[in-house]
């Protein structure tokens, strides 16, 4: 009776532990095919490994409108930062603009204070 128990036991554990091989090395077969990154393969394994067996299977399915969302999502995120960085460099000369005037300024009146006095 334990046998038999035991030999089930055995027999589903095989079986999961197969399901779970085979899901792992298509997942490894996908991120081959869509040549990601070694930081988005590392992320996404992470997240695989916590989802229970039936969200990893249609994370698989789905996969490819996954790399399609994360390459879109990659692609505004790269052209807000040139829209930051351009702003930020707009703003920067401006003020470099307006710190330069006001040393202009400042010198220029000095040295109309310091012509005064000679006169």
């Amino acid at each position: 009776m334990h046998f038999l128990i035991f030999e089930s036991f055995w027999i589903h554990f095989k079986y999961i532990a197969n399901k779970i091989l085979r899901m792992n090395i298509q997942l490894e077969k996908l991120f081959r095919n869509y040549n990601l990154e070694a930081k988005d393969r590392y992320e996404i394994r992470q997240i695989f490994e916590m989802l229970p067996d039936y969200k990893k299977a249609r994370f698989l399915e789905s996969f490819d409108e996954l790399v399609t969302r994360l390459q879109t999502l990659r692609a505004e995120l790269i052209q807000e930062q040139e829209i930051l960085l351009g702003d930020s460099l707009k703003n920067i000369e401006t003020r470099v603009q307006q710190i330069e005037k006001k040393r202009l300024h400042y010198t220029t009146k000095n040295n109309i204070q310091a012509l005064k006095t000679m006169l």
